[in-house]
């Protein structure tokens, strides 16, 4: 967790890595207590600040391997 000036506290997410946890063919729901820093991803990581409130949801698509 880090700290911006004129922001409250922030955390990143690797996006990327955490699909490549998922099985493919699954999909979760992210449920984002958090308010969206930027609109867009910062070089692959999800920015959120800290809020106490659902402000979006994100699904993420598994891209990692079948389980067997």
């Amino acid at each position: 967790v880090e700290e911006i000036s004129g922001y409250s506290k922030y955390f990143s997410i690797d996006s990327e890595k955490l699909s490549q946890a998922i099985p493919p063919e699954t999909a979760i729901d992210l449920p984002i207590y958090f308010k969206a820093l930027r609109a867009a991803k910062c070089e692959g990581n999800l920015k959120f600040l800290v809020n106490s409130e659902i402000v979006e949801e994100i699904v993420l698509k598994g891209e990692g391997v079948s389980p067997q």
